[in-house]
């Protein structure tokens, strides 16, 4: 596995504008670009591109607090933390890839992020990976529908996580499958019975599978 060009971001795999999807990967807390390349690997698909972003100033976490605590709590690092994710989606589309084959995937709090990008976000990707991840906010924060629902019509969602993980509830990831489905995502919800906060090799295949069906 090759890296392309210079750039702020960690780049594996193929050219961008060769590949048929490019994949930007988010890292979780206290971790960094170069802790994703192993999910990078463990995928196996060397034919797409992957653009790993690391949290601003090294920091290793994206926002300082839970992401069931209020927004408020977690600014103003959570707006920094989403604008570093739509400059990644930047550097990728002003290389002339259109967002239709690029994916937002991340595990725990890059999840989190991943998915709240995609929420707030009025472009159609290619789809949405969330392993073990949910969207940010206080359980009882309501939803409404966004006026780009358009866009995430049919657009894939894989959530995933753990009946027992420590750090992120089944329910909020349950919750947040439901959100987007209501919102006219293709959701597939899988949440199995570890204590782990792992992304288990099942995760990796249903990701596999999802990219390989869009590639």
């Amino acid at each position: 596995m090759t890296s392309s060009k210079p750039s702020p971001y960690l780049c594996l795999g193929s050219d961008q504008q060769s590949a048929p999807l490019v994949v930007v990967m988010i890292h979780g807390r206290g971790r960094s670009s170069s802790y994703m390349a192993q999910y990078v690997e463990r995928l196996k698909m060397p034919e797409l591109a992957f653009v790993l972003p690391d949290a601003p100033g090294g920091a290793g976490s994206w926002y300082p607090n839970g992401f069931l605590m209020d927004l408020d709590a977690n600014e103003p690092q959570l707006s920094e933390a989403l604008a570093v994710i739509e400059a990644s989606v930047q550097s990728v589309l002003s290389g002339g890839v259109p967002a239709e084959r690029i994916v937002l995937a991340g595990f725990s709090q890059g999840a989190c992020l991943a998915a709240e990008h995609v929420a707030r976000s009025a472009r159609r990707y290619g789809a949405l990976i969330s392993w073990t991840g949910s969207l940010i906010g206080p359980r009882e924060t309501k939803r409404a529908r966004p006026a780009h629902a358009a866009a995430l019509q049919g657009m894939p969602a894989l959530f995933t996580g753990a009946r027992h993980d420590p750090w992120v509830p089944a329910d909020c990831v349950e919750s947040s499958a439901n959100v987007f489905r209501r919102w006219g995502a293709q959701v597939e919800l899988f949440i199995d019975d570890r204590d782990q906060h792992v992304v288990s090799d099942d995760e990796i295949a249903m990701a596999k599978k999802i990219l390989k069906r869009i590639s």
